[in-house]
């Protein structure tokens, strides 16, 4: 089982749990979940820049369901460590889904398999002027070009309006960083999904994949998957490079809270 549960031992909550602990549980399992521990914003803060520091955000608020992706593989720099925070849980439905990526790849057929291994996705996202200020920070299209040039992968190009295109490939089977292992961990899905533009994220794909590829990795995530089913106050951290992660459809208030971190182990 790649989800291992954390309980908290004695009153004390967080401070009985030792970092490396869960360091350890994470590189093994690739998804730990922590509940029922009583902690102050403080105490989270610590916890995570001894482990993945990285910056507080909302998830996508819309009630649609998230279809299986891994966490900005359509950018040059995906997170090593995604931190989610339940504020608030669904009132009906709203699960996180996970697929353990090395499972994925393990169980796709050779043809498949060699595909995705010889084949990058590239993906395409039209940004406005608004948007890419916020995703690089920066204040020019230069400064863009600049913040992306290390990465041969991708490739800016600039449209109207002070508009750009940012192309980018990632093959669907890379090696996690822990235990190197073969995952298959990308965007695909998410990026073939017709009502992706409802949470704000206008991406798609270049390339045009085999339906039979697609099919086949659709009935794996379907089979593999296992749901996260939220408690208040509960606290999960994932490996971005070996898990993906989608969500069912909710209603009602549901209030996630995301960091996606920089790995310091």
């Amino acid at each position: 089982m790649f989800l291992e549960k954390i309980t908290p031992s004695g009153s004390n909550g967080l401070k009985n749990l030792d970092p490396d602990d869960l360091k350890a549980a994470v590189m093994e399992t690739g998804c730990v979940q922590m509940n029922g521990f009583i902690y102050t914003d403080h105490e989270l803060s610590e916890l995570v820049k001894s482990v993945a520091p990285g910056v507080k955000r909302g998830v996508v608020a819309a009630e649609t369901g998230l279809l299986m992706h891994g966490e900005l593989y359509w950018t040059p720099y995906p997170p090593d460590i995604l931190w989610f925070i339940c504020i608030t849980p669904p009132e009906v439905g709203g699960e996180t889904l996970l697929v353990d990526g090395i499972e994925i790849a393990t169980n796709l057929s050779k043809r498949t398999f060699d595909y995705f291994c010889k084949n990058p996705l590239i993906y395409e996202r039209h940004m406005s002027r608004e948007v890419w200020q916020r995703q690089f920070r920066c204040e020019t299209v230069k400064d863009v070009k600049m913040r992306v040039a290390p990465y041969c992968n991708c490739l800016i190009t600039e449209d109207t309006n002070e508009s750009i295109i940012l192309h980018l490939s990632h093959y669907a089977i890379r090696h996690t960083k822990w235990g190197g292992e073969p995952a298959f961990v990308n965007s695909l899905l998410h990026a073939l999904d017709s009502k992706k533009n409802k949470d704000l994220v206008n991406y798609g794909l270049c390339n045009n994949v085999p339906e039979d590829c697609v099919s086949e990795v659709q009935k794996l995530v379907s089979e593999l998957q296992s749901p996260i089913i939220w408690s208040e106050g509960d606290i999960v951290v994932i490996d971005n490079t070996r898990m993906m992660h989608g969500r069912n459809p909710f209603s009602g208030k549901r209030e996630i809270n995301a960091i996606n971190g920089i790995a310091a182990f």
